[in-house]
């Protein structure tokens, strides 16, 4: 992968001071691809990419590529993982003179030719800029999950783009107004969801969208070129669905792994990266792997049991890495600066410190990311069938009083503790589909978040979106819509970002096998039944990859890769908290009641409620308006 930028003239030639502006701000994503640069210039078009060397390590595929006799010029930032398949399916080689090992080369000549129609055929993760000097239209495409990130801003006649925010920001016709309907989002869901951003002015190109910029006539067209297809097949029995997962899934990591650059994958000891190491020693390639993992410096929090199990069957060079609040405290400002936006994922830094390692030996980190939303995987997929079962048998006088009697537990700051599970349970089991989903993985409840905003906001608002994702994703199956629900906001909002910008922090690539696009297509005909069985999570998966795997990581439940913030906040964390917390820094944004903010912070500290996930979003907000907004010092934070 690379980072792309342009900025697009829509009337007239580029000025003189917009040229020197963007090309001395460049360098701010100069991370994304330390190889090598270049430009393509036109009058009124500059399109810059930096580029990371993955596959092809020559100079044959330098970036921007253009070939001679050919009316088209290609920036890109990805890997197109069946380039190979598509090279001999199109004859390209034939037809063409090129270095069938670059994926670059290969997108080039597929546009060339079939056009977009490219976006039908090609897998993997990828945002592009295609320059059709014919056409007299410049083409932006992001990849169909969200994997790849591609932000703009227009301004007047000219529209800027980037694979990172931070370059936008540098601009002098940025403006830091705070996009308010994107924050109240973001403490509802610890992430900014679809196309929003932190400021009014900057966008993110949505997934499975490209935009066509046309020169002549100075238009801007947005277009979708993929929707998620929930057309159940009710003749594919679970013996056929398991034999198709196993082969799609095996022949995406054998893709994945493929690299002209070294290749690593992430390791949590969790089925998804398991099996991701399973299917490498299946296909004979996991002695030479390097593998890596976080273990953490809490017990209730560690997985490095199955870690080492894993890479012991699979006979990977294994990396383990310690990782305590210390670590997190040390690389929080770093972490945040590359994030460019508000995010409290708990894996973050976590994310940020293993790619920090890992890049002594790889440029390519394989990752799990997806495989719990395409089988179904998540907790709150089967607290959903157990909502649903327990409110059918369960009578409301009953449930309210397991809703009494769960408030009444003691708050104990640990990790899915019986007393965090219950009340979230028994609450949110009380809402409709949506709210619930949202409710059980909160940051703040609506009534918390609406308190500790000074201004009025809509309390309804996330709901809101995410009921217009389920209303709109058409399947007859309710347990599709959740996963929809989590394919086009928690993935692409969350777990994209955690990803992309920890990794690239650190000049790696990430690839994700689960987001094949021949496995997704496929996944979302299988009936929901096979994917669940009855109350049992992850049943078509595990049956997958039931001879690929040891068995005490098929009886493994979910764990999720986090840090202890609840504890954290209360004693390791108290420097950050008192520098962060005081009633000016609260004030600073504009945003918030200042009482209502301290009042929660004085709530979870004496253990009245398990306030971490929310006070953890707080602290990264205040983090990140003190370095992007108000000193606007954020690339003091950048690594070196």
């Amino acid at each position: 992968m690379c980072g792309v930028a342009g900025v697009i003239s829509l009337k007239g030639p580029l000025s003189q001071p917009v040229i020197s502006e963007f090309k001395s701000l460049t360098g701010l994503i100069k991370h994304r691809g330390p190889d090598q640069q270049g430009y393509f210039e036109t009058n009124n078009t500059i399109l810059f990419n930096n580029r990371l060397k993955i596959n092809d390590l020559s100079d044959q595929s330098s970036l921007p590529f253009r070939q001679q006799n050919y009316d088209h010029v290609l920036v890109y930032n990805g890997e197109i993982t069946n380039f190979k398949e598509l090279i001999k399916k199109y004859h390209l080689k034939e037809k063409y003179n090129f270095n069938e090992n670059s994926d670059t080369q290969a997108l080039y000549f597929l546009y060339q030719e079939l056009g977009l129609g490219l976006l039908d055929v090609i897998s993997g993760m990828f945002s592009f800029v295609i320059y059709d000097s014919v056409k007299n239209k410049i083409f932006l495409v992001r990849d169909r999950y969200g994997i790849t990130p591609l932000f703009y801003l227009k301004h007047k006649h000219n529209l800027y783009f980037s694979s990172e925010m931070k370059l936008l920001y540098g601009l002098n016709c940025f403006s830091s107004e705070l996009n308010r309907e994107s924050l109240n989002h973001f403490f509802s869901l610890a992430y900014i969801p679809t196309t929003m951003t932190p400021f009014k002015q900057v966008h993110e190109l949505n997934k499975s969208r490209y935009l066509t910029v046309d020169l002549a006539r100075g238009e801007i067209l947005n277009q979708q070129y993929y929707q998620l297809n929930y057309k159940v097949d009710e003749s594919i029995s679970e013996k056929d669905a398991i034999n198709t997962s196993y082969e799609l899934l095996r022949e995406s990591v054998k893709n994945n792994l493929s690299a002209d650059a070294e290749v690593g994958t992430t390791l949590s000891g969790g089925l998804d990266t398991s099996s991701i190491v399973g299917l490498a020693k299946d296909l004979g390639l996991s002695q030479n792997l390097r593998t890596y993992s976080i273990k953490m410096r809490d017990d209730t929090f560690d997985e490095s049991k199955y870690q080492r199990l894993m890479s012991d069957f699979a006979g990977t060079k294994h990396t383990e890495i310690l990782v305590g609040s210390r670590d997190v405290i040390s690389n929080l400002h770093s972490a945040i600066a590359h994030l460019d936006e508000p995010n409290g994922d708990g894996a973050i830094l976590p994310f940020f410190i293993l790619a920090q390692n890992a890049q002594k030996d790889v440029k390519v980190l394989l990752s799990g990311e997806g495989g719990d939303e395409v089988f179904n995987a998540y907790e709150t997929h089967g607290a959903y069938i157990y909502r649903r079962l327990y409110r059918k048998f369960v009578p409301k006088l009953i449930r309210s009083c397991f809703i009494k009697t769960a408030e009444t537990l003691p708050v104990q700051h640990r990790k899915l503790s019986f007393e965090f599970l219950a009340k979230r349970f028994t609450h949110g089991a009380e809402l409709d589909v949506c709210s619930s989903h949202i409710y059980w993985r909160h940051p703040l409840s609506d009534e918390e978040k609406f308190s500790i905003f000074k201004d009025n906001i809509n309390k309804d608002a996330t709901n809101q979106l995410f009921r217009d994702t389920y209303t709109s994703t058409e399947t007859s199956e309710e347990i599709n819509k959740v996963s929809a629900l989590d394919l086009d906001h928690y993935l692409y909002g969350d777990l994209m970002v955690k990803s992309d910008r920890m990794f690239f922090a650190h000049s790696i690539e990430g690839r994700y096998p689960f987001l094949d696009k021949n496995l997704v297509n496929y996944l979302t005909t299988v009936p929901p039944k096979i994917k669940i069985r009855l109350l049992k999570r992850r049943n078509l998966q595990k049956k997958a990859m039931s001879k690929t795997l040891p068995k005490q990581i098929l009886k493994r439940s979910n764990f999720g890769l986090e840090i202890p913030n609840s504890r954290w906040l209360n004693k390791d964390m108290e420097d950050l908290t008192r520098k962060y917390f005081t009633k000016q820094k609260i004030a600073d944004s504009g945003l918030f009641n200042i009482e209502n903010v301290e009042s929660l912070i004085h709530q979870h500290k004496s253990k009245k409620r398990d306030l971490g996930r929310g006070l953890w979003c707080l602290l990264n907000f205040q983090i990140w308006f003190d370095m992007f907004v108000k000193n606007k010092n954020f690339k003091e934070y950048l690594v070196k």
